[in-house]
């Protein structure tokens, strides 16, 4: 078997790489896909659970608001005392918006209304009419349009009887848009839906309203998913306005009705798509890199030497490389803060992970944005670095910030910045543990040319590091100080006071 190439090799691996990397940006992008779906699902199924527990709030205010009336009624059905439009007024008014109250007598004819309207109508054909006149003690309409306004509306309706005899109907009137101003708390999205249906299928009311009311009675929702369960989620396309959905639905406890909430997936997709474009973002010039790289690695084994020309452009290549190495490190560092996200951890133990991840970023931002590769500018890294954790921890604690001009090793400004992290973090977590406000200071200044000097106080209620020793965050701050080959020291008398004395240059030897 005869020896195989070096381009040969060099091509095997790189399309061996090329493989790995993207069979791990496919399982991030799936995993994150599946991620979409579980949140949409419980964010809709917790939704329609909202809605139900609003509608049974909503329907028992009526029922009670429809024994009022009754009261309020009396024997006079056919002549009521004149202020018995107050008794309307006062029984619906724990109602919400502007609802209307009317009793009829057994032909169906208006005795009694708080509508200021003077257009007689008559119930006799209604339906909700009818399933009290049949001996329904209450009844709820499908969505209908009202004959005294033209709008669109629904029926709660009581039966009137007295002796034991059917005298008549009691009814209040909720606009369609009642769950308009509801739907609008839940934050779903333009295009999502929330709607109340009857056991029967047909709509009782939904927002936005449609043009024409809906019988679902033939619908997925009422032949496969509600003979199986009572609340749950499921994908389909809308059948009132073609648009697919994510749909959580529940029984409303107590009463034959159905709420359902309704997410558009091009909404609840919407982060995923901004996660696919993102990693795409790093994932082709990735590819296209390892690519590049190996064509240019087969080359390079191909040439014995190079001409100056050649090897000023090799040089001013790679520090365009070196350039877009902090560039792309920083990019994957966000993306990772973004996939920490999605993780179901602790929000305290994502807020932690996230402000050193910023603290990474930043250094990798500094240094691809200022060109200078071997040394950072601690006045331009640190206030950034700073205005970050002011924005994570809120208007309650201020932090100042006083950097003097001071170039620091590029080995020390990682360190650096995850010790100052660290350090803020300890001190919020364990300086204001009552949640009152504080102030942190962030002094560094240079002592010459070879030292500096950073301090961070805070006016907590003091810090002892003996106590904490084993905890993640003084392992840290002590680690990183040596990595910096710095000394420290805490003091609690008064607030706690870190200092830390440093070289500004990595020492070699």
């Amino acid at each position: 078997m005869g020896k195989i190439s070096a381009p040969v090799a060099t091509i095997a691996l790189a399309a061996l790489f090329f493989v790995l990397f993207s069979a791990l940006t496919a399982f991030m992008l799936y995993s994150a896909y599946r991620d979409t779906i579980d949140r949409a699902e419980a964010r809709a199924a917790s939704s329609a659970y909202v809605v139900a527990a609003h509608t049974q709030w909503l329907m028992e205010a009526s029922f009670q608001a429809l024994r009022r009336i009754d009261d309020a009624a009396g024997n006079r059905l056919q002549d009521p005392p004149a202020d018995a439009i107050g008794d309307l007024n006062e029984a619906v008014q724990s109602l919400p918006g502007n609802v209307q109250a009317w009793v009829f007598d057994a032909n169906g004819v208006p005795r009694l209304t708080n509508a200021m309207t003077t257009q007689a109508v008559n119930a006799a054909d209604r339906d909700y009419f009818l399933a009290v006149k049949a001996g329904k003690p209450f009844d709820i309409s499908q969505l209908i349009v009202s004959r005294s306004t033209g709008e669109d509306v629904f029926v709660v309706a009581k039966r009137l009887e007295r002796n034991g005899v059917f005298v008549g109907c009691a009814i209040i009137v909720l606009p369609a848009a009642a769950l308009s101003q509801f739907r609008s708390s839940l934050e779903l999205g333009p295009l999502s839906t929330v709607g109340l249906f009857r056991d029967d299928g047909l709509m009782v009311t939904r927002d936005p309203v449609p043009e024409q009311v809906q019988d679902l009675s033939k619908y997925v929702l009422f032949t496969d998913y509600l003979p199986k369960g009572s609340n749950g989620t499921y994908f389909a396309r809308s059948p009132t306005d073609g648009v697919e959905r994510i749909v959580g639905y529940r029984r409303v406890e107590g009463l034959p009705l159905v709420a359902v909430a309704a997410i558009a997936q091009s909404e609840a997709f919407a982060d995923y798509w901004e996660i696919v474009r993102n990693v795409l973002i790093v994932a082709v010039p990735g590819l296209i890199g390892l690519l590049a790289m190996a064509v240019w690695i087969t080359r390079l084994l191909r040439r014995d030497e190079r001409s100056r020309q050649e090897l000023s452009q090799a040089l001013e290549g790679n520090q365009t490389l070196f350039r877009e190495f902090h560039h792309r490190v920083k990019n994957n560092l966000q993306q990772v803060s973004a996939l920490v996200q999605l993780q179901k951890l602790p929000l305290e133990a994502k807020q932690e992970m996230e402000r050193r991840i910023a603290a990474m970023v930043a250094v990798h931002e500094h240094i691809y944005r200022s060109d200078q590769f071997d040394r950072v500018d601690v006045a331009d890294y640190i206030p950034k670095l700073v205005q970050e954790l002011r924005d994570s921890y809120g208007d309650g604690i201020v932090i100042d910030c006083a950097v003097a001009p001071a170039e620091v090793d590029r080995e020390h400004a990682l360190p650096l910045g995850l010790l100052i992290n660290e350090v803020v973090a300890n001190a919020v977590k364990h300086g204001f543990t009552d949640g009152r406000a504080g102030r942190i200071s962030i002094d560094l200044v240079a002592l010459d040319d070879a030292r500096a000097r950073l301090t961070i106080s805070d006016n907590g209620v003091g810090f002892d590091p003996a106590s904490h020793s084993k905890g993640m965050g003084t392992k840290l701050i002590r680690g990183l100080a040596a990595q910096m080959e710095g000394e420290h020291s805490f003091d609690a008398r008064e607030g706690t006071r870190f200092v830390l004395l440093f070289p500004l240059m990595r020492v070699t030897t």
